[in-house]
């Protein structure tokens, strides 16, 4: 089954301030006012089910903001897949929402897109820019390094950008 935006807003309120969405209505599963949905723990994303569809809480608030639903993906512009605060969305594209990330769980540099050339005894810098991978040169020290990735990232993303520099 398909859930429409109308369904939507029958079903849950939100509070754009707090990100908090809730049942509307009572019936016999749940109460009016009581928070809907959980955390997901390996995803991070906060989840709520209606009708039998799992739909992810930052498209409930958006639905619920907006009255639409979105035909784009929604970036949370902190990072944190929980924050569904309105302030702290923003409509996005498969690529821009990929670049505003962290570096990855294996990544031994620390910085993002900033990884050891073992063959050269340098660290290379390389970013995915839609599906494609831009080399971005080779370096003594990672920390310049890292510098050269978030003028990539910079210049390639925008807003978007999720910089070594602000996770420092």
């Amino acid at each position: 089954m398909k859930l429409t935006a109308k369904r939507i807003q029958e079903a849950f309120a939100y509070d754009p301030a707090t990100g908090i969405i809730s049942w509307r209505k009572t019936d016999k599963y749940n109460r009016a006012g009581q928070i809907a949905g959980c955390l997901h723990k390996s995803t991070g994303y906060w989840f709520v089910s209606l009708d039998g569809v799992k739909i992810k809480g930052h498209q409930v608030a958006w639905v619920c903001a907006y009255g639409i639903l979105p035909a784009f993906d929604i970036d949370h512009e902190d990072l944190n897949k929980a924050n569904n605060k309105i302030k702290n969305l923003r409509p996005s594209n498969k690529s821009n929402n990929g670049a505003n990330r962290p570096p990855q769980k294996n990544n031994t540099s620390g910085y993002k897109g900033v990884f050891w050339h073992k063959a050269a005894g340098k660290w290379m810098v390389q970013i995915r820019v839609r599906g494609q991978v831009i080399y971005g040169g080779l370096f003594e020290c990672k920390k310049m390094a890292a510098h050269h990735y978030d003028a990539l990232a910079e210049k390639h993303f925008g807003e978007y950008a999720c910089l070594n520099l602000e996770l420092a």
